[in-house]
């Protein structure tokens, strides 16, 4: 394979059952490791997309919600009538 040239079809299969056997040694060899990584993996994805819905949650929301109730309370406050 050069340098700056796309591999051709047939060291990407190579490659591939070069990656398909590293990883039956790999899961056979360390069978709790491989848990392990699709472990994090999974808390990892999961972490990712709890974290958008909390900033969904934060922006669309929340954040609403409390501007609505500052403003209520800004505005209540001047409209009231000044009897003095």
């Amino acid at each position: 394979m050069c340098v700056g040239l796309p591999p051709s079809p047939e060291e990407l299969e190579k490659m591939a059952r070069a990656n398909r056997k590293y990883d039956e040694i790999f899961r056979a060899e360390h069978p709790f490791l491989s848990l392990f990584n699709n472990l994090l993996y999974v808390l990892f994805v999961g972490g990712f997309f709890s974290s958008l819905a909390m900033l969904y949650g934060l922006l669309v929301v929340l954040l609403p919600v409390r501007m609505n109730i500052y403003f209520l309370l800004v505005y209540s406050v001047q409209l009231q009538p000044n009897f003095a």
